[in-house]
């Protein structure tokens, strides 16, 4: 039905028609009901929306319900407005007195005489003088003798400022349950076919999954997942150290499988450190990260005593390096050698050290187009890809959404503290399967998702249904974005785009990935609905003049968030209480220490 209806369709005057106007207007509802073709969208929400609105505006009433009688006995309902109804939110739109009337009695009710047969404390809240409701009957389509049973009721109240219902108005609305009533059952049918299925689905995958479902903390119920990503690792694991290289579109799981296979294999008692490539943008940095400080290095801002990198760290271990397709070329060289030789200098070191470490790399990026452009070294990508592995998107995994729905759902009710909600519908759990995850982020995609639901739920929510998930989620794949338009300098006023940037460099603490993010800089350049690229940016600043002036810039910002530190410290007598007043975490306040070789305790010890 569309939203705007028929003249003869709105409300009408509460004036008494004429025999002819009611006869007009009892043909047009019926063709109207006649002309939807419910089972063309075989949506059972739908249909009871639809029947709802189309009920309210033929009887016209104050309060128009489709009621649904549920196994346990109790009534949920779809209101004129479209409002999805749990049985303790009936009594605040309509009688339950009734309702439990046609529960007892299977019978038709219509009420007009003062006062009404019925008392409860809905009616007289609403107001009621006029009630009628119809009961709807569903049947077993498969029994060869079939019985009705009671599955619902169309029900409407009026107040007393309408004309009661009449004798026209019960027949209209008995005609109205007749058509109706063969379809909704229909739908009814469908729906639960389409759960059991979707049960018998989950338990023949189940008993068709091979043994080696499991890899360290991983489970799986796929058969694909298994036989193609599981199984081949679970056969390699018993080897003490081979280097792998895991293949995936962001989200996909690519560090839990990482995880997980540290955990099969016989470094599962020794280190799992993690070195996230995309997260540092400076080389020295990252290479910092990688190899660590020697003492007395001489780098700015590297701690008198040296700092342990993460391939010392990892020692006997296994060092999984995320992103690995962004390493620059110098660090690549350097990580080629430790891969090789397990050798590696620390930045300022003039020895090696050694290390014996297992090595995971991830990327979400096709290493072998890299190396064929030149952008990623041949020789250390053979090294890498002793062995590959390619997780599938999630929506190439729909044995495993079910489980990794509830374990996430389980996260977040502790998270969210909403233990009233119970699980999901085994609708929810057939509609997660029909998202295109490869468009909604993967698992990590599911998991917000889930996360979502759990905290936009109503408070009286007791099990989240495909609702929960409709406001966030689609089937449909977003529209292809287009390209940006390619950012050049001369676009720009020089002197103005200079100013521009510096002040961005200030307020991302010259910190060149947070310039490329600040908004006010995008917006200044016209880029508020794309990324802005590190890379151009540092181009930007060298032609500028400004790139020069960055390591003694970094250097004094740095000096005084170090001073900022001591004394917050010193006036706040404690590192937390110090990192809530400058609104930072305490990792990062005790990490700005630990790179300048200072604890928390030396400056408390320290009279200020």
């Amino acid at each position: 039905m569309k939203d705007q209806l028929p003249d003869w369709l709105q409300p009408h005057d509460t004036a008494a028609p004429s025999q002819d106007d009611t006869k007009a207007r009892h043909l047009k509802v019926l063709r109207t009901l006649l002309a939807q073709d419910y089972l063309r969208r075989p949506d059972w929400d739908f249909a009871l929306k639809d029947l709802a609105r189309m009920a309210h505006f033929a009887f016209n009433a104050q309060r128009t319900l489709v009621a649904t009688l549920q196994s346990d006995g109790q009534w949920s309902a779809v209101t004129d407005d479209g409002q999805q109804l749990q049985p303790q939110q009936i009594s605040q739109h309509a009688s339950t007195t009734v309702l439990k009337h046609i529960t007892d009695q299977h019978t038709p009710i219509i009420t007009s005489q003062t006062p009404l047969p019925f008392h409860s404390q809905s009616m007289a809240q609403h107001a009621i003088d006029s009630v009628m409701a119809i009961p709807l009957f569903w049947w077993d389509v498969a029994a060869s003798n079939p019985t009705p049973k009671l599955g619902g009721c169309i029900y409407a109240h009026r107040t007393h400022a309408q004309e009661p219902f009449a004798q026209h108005d019960i027949e209209l609305a008995t005609d109205i349950a007749r058509v109706a009533q063969p379809i909704l059952n229909l739908l009814s049918h469908l729906r639960s076919v389409e759960t059991t299925l979707a049960h018998h689905k989950r338990a023949l995958l189940d008993l068709s999954t091979p043994t080696g479902q499991r890899l360290g903390t991983l489970e799986t119920h796929d058969p694909h997942f298994t036989n193609t990503v599981v199984a081949p690792l679970k056969q390699i694991a018993h080897a003490n150290k081979i280097n792998i290289i895991i293949q995936g579109p962001t989200g996909a799981g690519k560090t839990h499988l990482a995880r997980a296979y540290h955990l099969e294999c016989p470094r599962r008692d020794h280190p799992f450190i993690t070195l996230d490539c995309s997260q540092i943008v400076s080389e020295t940095t990252l290479a910092a990260e990688l190899f660590g400080y020697a003492p007395h290095s001489g780098y700015a801002n590297a701690p008198p005593q040296g700092r342990l990198g993460k391939a010392s760290l990892a020692h006997q271990g296994t060092l999984f390096i995320d992103e690995v397709g962004c390493l620059p070329a110098d660090i690549q060289q350097q990580l080629l050698r430790l891969v090789q030789e397990g050798r590696f200098s620390p930045l300022g070191a003039s020895t090696e050290q050694h290390v014996d470490l297992q090595i995971i790399a991830a990327t979400n990026i096709d290493l072998a187009t890299m190396v064929k452009e030149g952008r990623f070294r041949e020789d250390l990508y053979w090294r890498l890809q002793e062995f590959v592995v390619h997780i599938p998107p999630l929506n190439q995994r729909q044995a495993d959404i079910p489980t990794l729905a509830h374990r996430f759902l389980k996260q977040a009710l502790v998270r969210f503290d909403r233990h009233n909600i119970q699980g999901l519908s085994p609708q929810a759990n057939t509609h997660l399967q029909t998202i295109d995850w490869s468009q909604h982020g993967n698992i990590r995609g599911l998991e917000h998702a889930i996360r979502r639901a759990v905290l936009l739920a109503p408070p009286n929510t007791t099990v989240l249904t495909p609702q929960n998930f409709a406001s966030h989620t689609s089937t449909q794949a977003p529209p292809t974005p287009q390209p940006p338009t390619r950012l050049r300098m001369k676009d720009f006023p020089t002197q103005e785009l200079k100013r521009a940037l510096q002040n961005a460099l200030e307020r991302c603490q010259y910190n060149i990935n947070a310039v490329a993010r600040d908004p006010q800089l995008r917006q200044y350049l016209g880029r508020t609905d794309t990324p802005l690229s590190p890379s151009t940016i540092k181009l930007w600043l060298g032609e500028l003049g400004i790139k020069d002036e960055l390591p003694s810039k970094r250097s004094q910002n740095q000096d005084l968030q170090l001073q900022t530190i001591i004394q917050a410290i010193q006036q706040n007598g404690s590192g937390t209480a110090a990192a809530k007043h400058l609104g930072i975490s305490r990792n990062k306040l005790v990490w700005t220490l630990r790179k300048e070789g200072m604890t928390i305790g030396q400056i408390l010890n320290t009279p200020s």
